[in-house]
């Protein structure tokens, strides 16, 4: 069964970089070990095996949605003041768009019960400025 085979080689590679977590393995991008480079691991498994994209119905479907959307996004940032606020409210669509991933547990769960969790609910959602991680100043 592929799903075995893929459990094997990866956690195979991922035994061969716990021993020796500087060593090259052959047909792998795993250095310097670090989250991304754990996830190409990951994904050359996956793709030896000839899985290619587990989630491309899901982008799909997801892509389609955002489509219908980009008409009224971009009229909203072009009834913006200013280009501040435009550019404000762009970085507040990729946040939106960047948190509405499945892959974050608390969306999949929205997602799933039929709560709302797209793009604007999102959008609404997201906490006012100062961000996290406030580097905002510095591009405008």
């Amino acid at each position: 069964d592929k799903a075995e085979q893929f459990a094997v080689d990866f956690d195979t590679a991922l035994n061969a970089l716990l021993a020796n977590p500087r060593q090259e393995l052959p047909g792998f991008t795993a250095q310097p070990v670090s989250c991304a480079t754990l996830c190409h691991v990951r994904e050359k498994c996956l793709h030896n095996l000839g899985y290619t994209d587990i989630f491309s119905e899901v982008k799909q479907t997801e892509n389609k949605t955002a489509l219908k959307l980009l008409p009224q996004v971009l009229q909203d940032l072009d009834q913006q003041p200013n280009p501040t606020a435009a550019l404000e409210q762009a970085l507040r669509g990729v946040f939106a768009g960047n948190i509405f991933d499945l892959g974050a547990a608390a969306s999949a769960q929205r997602y799933a019960a039929g709560q709302g969790a797209g793009f604007h609910c999102t959008l609404e959602q997201l906490l006012s400025r100062p961000w996290v991680s406030e580097s905002a100043p510095y591009i405008w």
